[in-house]
């Protein structure tokens, strides 16, 4: 799930799909634009954890 808002009227929209597109040579999400005044909204991060603890069983794959 994605969390958008916007920082001139601070409202915020959630997506559970995303399409990604370089305008003018920046990177910014095609439909997160604010629903109330029209401009592109920022995505909040959220705290990622990664992956769990992962147990390495092949010989060539060690903990160095």
């Amino acid at each position: 799930m994605f969390i958008f808002i916007c920082k001139k009227c601070n409202s915020t929209k959630e997506l559970s799909k995303s399409i990604i597109i370089i305008e003018n040579g920046k990177v910014k999400t095609k439909n997160a634009d604010c629903n109330n005044c029209g401009n592109q909204m920022q995505e909040v991060r959220k705290n990622r954890r990664g992956f769990p603890n992962l147990l390495r069983t092949e010989p060539s794959l060690t903990k160095n």
